[in-house]
């Protein structure tokens, strides 16, 4: 071979590996995490070398010996790698670039404890590794800045590009050390692309705040908060900087949703290790109460998957921690009870008809009404059971208001007083935190309508048009008995489904 590979190669992803320690005879692999023996580590090496030797062997024409390439005419030389080598190169790397670019258009990162399964790459890290030991024999050949500058390309991306597909498969496997063998790959991928940089402009600080960003997620889990947050925080600044130059470049703008993505995932793990104080076993409540709520998230990928849910979430769940440490302010109803649970607040502005013949007439009504924040943990998404029923409890007015205009409203829900008592203070006793965004609560609103229009004669002949308008998160004492959550002060007005209150009472802060 014209360069030999000197290092140990993995078995399972053919990254390269570092050599054990004297006398040890198991090595781990820093990119896929595969631990494997040496022997079978040296084995591979050799099977690698004899493949790309053959691959050589065919590029070149028969009888040019590149063993001892330096005493070949550069001008042959240059005429092999343009004639004979590059083709052969440029079939495949047109491929890995292009696969290359579709995998950098998706978000790379995930936030802690959730696992990404939604990238599904067109190519395994060992062919792409193999390729770019073939890159790596064919240097000798490149004997003018041109061809040096072909091969560099090939294989910064060749290396990036099998890095970050070992990152791929580690997004959604549950291992322990994923973030931290993430941020070797990234760190990697960067340091590859630091030779091709202006192919992709802005990728190799992406690359780098995501090594920062799995480091976070590293210490995070592993209850380091103070150095998840200056990691976090770094991160977010090379994001900024990436974001930038990717939108000012036409290779790169594909990036641009994506750096959008991850820098929210960054940003959710800043929030939330802000506030620590450095105490180790509140630190370590915090992370517990974190993998329990993504417990609570995994069966709805439409949360679970969504990095600007999971931030809202985890931006809620910091404004919670930080009223129940009366460094904060929250939306509190007045009542008794033992828990907080949280209800979106919902301006319900709508317009009916009344009155017969002369005397028919349309009027607007606006109505507040509750919509539990955590309904779906109970298992039902988008349920109009977690809304306050407002259109039930309406006033009875006689026939004759009806026929001659008189009625003033087709709903009753008397919300309106007790939120009215509503104040602005600090969490007194445990609160659980809403999982629930503000276009949840109004897609409930909007789906408890239209089954109170379909179920209610009244209500379907008369409404006309509707607006529901999120207003503002409220905390509501409940009294938790162990099983559920009541809400006495609520009344008829309390709404039916709150989620599984075994599960929301574990979350509380």
């Amino acid at each position: 071979m014209t360069q030999e590979l000197q290092s140990l190669r993995c078995r399972y992803c053919s990254a390269p590996l570092e050599a054990p320690a004297a006398g040890v005879e198991t090595v781990v692999c820093r990119s896929c995490g595969t631990a494997q023996k040496l022997l079978d580590a040296r084995q591979y090496l050799e099977e690698l070398k004899l493949s790309v030797s053959e691959w050589l062997r065919k590029a070149v024409p028969v009888g040019m010996d590149l063993s001892h390439s330096a005493n070949v005419d550069p001008v042959a030389r240059y005429g092999v790698f343009v004639n004979n080598v590059k083709p052969r190169l440029d079939t495949e790397f047109t491929e890995y670039r292009f696969n290359m670019a579709s995998l950098l258009s998706q978000n790379l990162t995930t936030f802690p404890y959730i696992l990404n399964d939604q990238i599904h790459p067109s190519n395994d890290p060992k062919e792409v590794f193999s390729f770019q030991a073939k890159v790596q024999s064919v240097y000798p050949l490149a004997v003018n800045p041109e061809a040096k500058k072909a091969v560099d390309d090939a294989n910064a991306v060749a290396v990036s590009y099998a890095y970050l597909l070992n990152n791929a498969k580690l997004l959604h496997e549950p291992k322990g050390d994923r973030f931290a063998l993430m941020a070797d790959n990234f760190s990697s991928a960067a340091k590859a692309m630091e030779a091709a940089n202006e192919m992709y402009p802005g990728l190799v600080e992406r690359l780098q705040a995501n090594a920062l960003s799995a480091t976070a997620s590293d210490a995070f889990v592993n209850g380091k908060l103070p150095e998840s947050h200056r990691n976090s925080s770094r991160a977010l600044a090379l994001y900024e900087t990436a974001g930038g130059l990717a939108a000012s470049s036409m290779t790169s703008t594909v990036m641009s949703q994506a750096i959008r993505d991850e820098r929210l995932i960054a940003d959710s793990i800043m929030s939330l290790t802000q506030a620590s104080t450095g105490d180790s076993m509140v630190d370590a409540k915090l992370v517990t109460q974190v993998q329990a709520i993504v417990g609570v998230l995994q069966s709805f990928p439409q949360v679970y998957s969504n990095p600007t849910r999971v931030q809202g979430i985890i931006s809620r769940l910091q404004t919670t921690i930080a009223a129940r440490k009366a460094m904060a302010t929250m939306r509190v109803l007045p009542g008794s009870g033992n828990l907080l649970y949280p209800f979106w607040v919902i301006d319900l502005k709508y317009s009916f008809s009344t009155g017969a013949l002369w005397t028919k007439k349309g009027k607007e009504v606006s109505e507040l009404l509750l919509v539990a924040a955590d309904a779906f943990a109970g298992g039902a998404w988008n349920s109009p059971g977690a809304v306050s029923d407002v259109f039930r409890a309406r006033a009875k007015g006689g026939v004759l208001d009806g026929l001659t205009g008189k009625e003033t409203s087709i709903s009753g829900g008397g919300l309106s007083t007790l939120l009215a008592q509503a104040t602005n203070s600090h969490l007194s006793m445990p609160a659980i935190p809403a999982l629930s965004s503000e276009n949840d609560a109004a897609e409930m609103a909007t789906s408890y309508l239209n089954t109170t229009i379909n179920s209610d004669a009244k209500v379907r002949d008369k409404l006309r048009l509707s607006a529901p308008r999120v207003v503002e998160l409220a905390y509501v004492p409940t009294q938790y008995d162990g099983q559920r959550f009541s809400f006495p002060q609520l009344g008829a007005m309390a709404p039916r489904e709150t989620g599984n209150a075994t599960v929301l009472a574990g979350l509380s802060v």
